[in-house]
Parts: structure tokens; C-alpha cells; sequence
């Protein structure tokens, strides 16, 4: 509904379906979405965590001048934390726009996105400035790109803190350098059926990459969906960073899809099973926690690119994910939402969306 001035609630001005959910990008039946961020702060001021309010507000106005004044930041829209409810800024944090240390503190917080909901800029998170760009699939040298292109018109008004010695300077030391970090999320179930997860994991480890959940650092890996990001920062450009990245998580879906293959070969009845079950919990529960949802809709994501489950796409799939999280959820229904509700309310929307779902003869009698 519109405010008292008719202005309509961020989230009513962001498309519903974001670039990175339309599932159409390279490797998009196992890379999710891929994300690349630059770190970047302002030449002669303190780090955000040692600044105080006031001197965060002037940061963030400063950046909301060179909004209002640049062509090239026309079609974004700069959005003061201040101004959005609580429940508006942590649904920020469930469509990957925001953190949640970004949106926990208010007072001099910012944001500068696009209607996409694909390109964003934190301002006064751990840095001045964190642009990201998400997209669909493996798309890192195009989410880079982009990064890029928004990245020069910031430094052209604003210059930001750079060493010959050093590159870019950042509040976290690991993010010294380049101050990109880049990462992939990436749909595991056939390693994890198999065993063979904890193998790759390691690998990906050794090769110097981070390995988070669905939520980023700190956070577990539910759905068999698990981010990984280059550590390095110091050393390598940020070409040489992303192809690394890039690289590596080729290697992954390519051993996502043997051990696919493998099981789908060796045991039909399987993966027949869990993807029934699967459609019977999201087409009948009348209360799904999140989790639960995350984990049947892992096995229906698999299902689907095997045509075991019809009238299910990756867009939708990938909305899903989204529109099932507590924040979303509560600022849908414009309240505050105990949990027994939101999982009560959440089996609502899945059923609902679960009628068109059918699954496909081709399951094991």
C-alpha cells in the first residue's frame, strides 16, 4: 500500500523477479547466482567503525549529492536506512541487497540500487562503500564488469583511499588490495548423496576459496546450497581473482554432475523417493519451517532439471527461495510474525504455488 505521500514501499519498487532468479545464465541448472563486490572507502576519513553518527551522515549525504547530480546514477534509486521500517530493511537482507550488520545500525546507513534489484551500493557498512552486482548462473566477468563501470563513476566524484603499495584500503585488513571479493552459490545435492562433499570442500579449501551457506559468512549450508569466494585480495588483479573463481567453480558443477549422473544410474528409486516426498510436503503441509521448505525444494530443483517434476522453472524455483525468508514474509503481510505463523503462512504460499506442480511419469512405480 502507498505511504501518506503516495510513495509505494521499497520492496513494491523493486522487481519482484530480480536479474540473478531468472535462472538463465551459463551453469544455471547448478550455479544459482554468482556475485561480485568491490570494498572501497574515502580518501582521508576514517573507517565507518570508527566514525561516529555525525560523521556518517556526512559521508552518506555526500554520496546522496553525487546522486542527485550524476547522469549515470539516474536510473538507481538512493535509499536512506533511516527512512525504511525495520521489517523494509531486513527483507533487504533476505533479496541479498543488504547485510545485516548494514541495516542493524540505521543512522547514517544508505543504499543505491537499481530496479533489477541486480546492482546495488552499500554505503557505511564495514566500508564507505561496497558495490555489488548479482547475476544468474556463472556470470563473474560480467558481474565484474558492471562492478567496474559503477566503481568509476563513484572514484571520478568521490576518490577513494588507494596505496601504490597496498591498492585499495579497506577496515578489514582481508580485504586489502583489490578489495573485491567474488562468489558463486552453488546446488550440491549430488555430492552431498553421494559422500563426496566433504572431498570437494577440502579441495576447494586448499585451492584458497571460501566456503559459507546460504546466508553468507557464518551460516550453514541448507538445501545443499553453498556459496564459495576467493580469500586472497593482495597479489592478483581483480581479472586474475574472478578467472581463478570462475575457474573453480566450473570444476565443481562438473563434479556436481557426475555424481548426478552417478546416482541417478545406481539408485533410480532414490532420488525417485525424495523428490516425491519432496512435492507431497510443499503441495499438502499446512506448516513448513523455513529449513524444511529450503530442503524440498532442493530435491524438486534437481527433480525439475531431469523433468521428474513438471510446472516448475529455475525463475520460479529461485523466487521462491526469496519470498519463503522471514523478512520478506513479514513485510508481505505488513507485521511482525511469530514463527508458528510465518510457517503456517508459508505452507499457504507453497501449496498455492504447488497446484500447477505435477510430477512426471517418469518416476519408479
Amino acid at each position: 500500500m502507498p505511504s501518506a505521500d503516495g510513495t509505494l514501499p521499497l520492496l513494491s519498487r523493486i522487481d519482484r523477479t530480480a536479474e540473478w532468479m531468472r535462472g538463465t545464465g551459463p551453469l544455471a541448472d547448478i550455479v544459482l547466482t554468482c556475485r561480485v563486490r568491490l570494498a572501497r572507502n574515502l580518501a582521508g576519513c576514517c573507517f565507518p567503525p570508527r566514525c561516529d553518527d555525525e560523521t556518517l551522515i556526512a559521508i552518506a549525504e555526500r554520496a546522496a549529492a553525487v546522486h542527485s547530480c550524476s547522469r549515470a546514477l539516474a536510473p538507481f534509486e538512493f535509499v536512506r536506512m533511516q527512512e525504511l521500517t525495520e521489517l523494509e530493511r531486513y527483507a533487504l537482507v533476505d533479496r541479498y541487497l543488504c547485510s545485516r550488520e548494514h541495516v542493524a545500525q540505521p543512522v547514517g546507513r544508505a543504499l543505491v540500487l537499481d530496479r533489477s534489484g541486480s546492482l546495488s551500493v552499500m554505503i557505511n557498512e564495514e566500508d564507505h562503500f561496497r558495490i555489488q552486482a548479482l547475476y544468474s548462473g556463472l556470470q563473474l566477468e560480467t558481474a565484474y564488469r558492471v562492478c567496474a563501470g559503477l566503481e568509476e563513476v563513484l572514484e571520478s566524484a568521490l576518490g577513494f583511499a588507494f596505496s601504490e603499495k597496498w591498492g585499495y584500503l579497506t577496515a578489514c585488513p582481508t580485504n586489502v588490495g583489490t578489495g573485491l571479493r567474488a562468489s558463486a552459490m552453488i546446488h550440491l545435492p549430488g555430492l552431498t548423496e553421494t559422500g563426496r562433499l566433504d572431498e570437494v570442500l577440502t579441495a576447494a579449501a586448499n585451492a584458497g576459496l571460501a566456503v559459507r551457506g546460504l546466508y553468507g559468512e557464518g551460516t550453514e549450508a541448507h538445501g545443499s546450497l553453498h556459496q564459495f569466494s576467493n580469500q586472497v585480495t593482495l597479489g592478483r588483479s581483480e581479472e586474475e581473482l574472478v578467472a581463478e573463481l570462475s575457474s573453480s567453480c566450473k570444476q565443481i558443477a562438473a563434479a556436481e554432475r557426475d555424481a548426478r549422473a552417478a546416482l541417478h544410474r545406481k539408485s533410480p528409486l532414490l532420488l525417485d523417493d525424495h523428490v516425491a516426498r519432496a512435492y507431497a510436503t510443499l503441495r499438502y503441509a499446512r506448516s513448513v519451517t523455513s529449513r524444511e521448505a529450503l530442503d524440498c525444494l532442493s530435491w524438486l530443483r534437481w527433480g525439475a532439471e531431469i523433468d521428474l517434476a513438471r510446472g516448475l522453472d529455475r525463475q520460479t524455483l529461485n523466487e521462491l527461495i526469496i519470498w519463503i525468508r522471514p523478512g520478506v514474509q513479514q513485510v508481505l503481510h505488513t507485521r511482525r510474525l511469530p514463527a508458528e505463523e510465518r510457517d503456517v503462512l508459508r505452507a499457504s504460499l507453497l501449496r498455492k504455488r504447488f497446484e500447477q506442480v505435477e510430477l512426471s511419469e517418469k518416476l519408479s512405480s
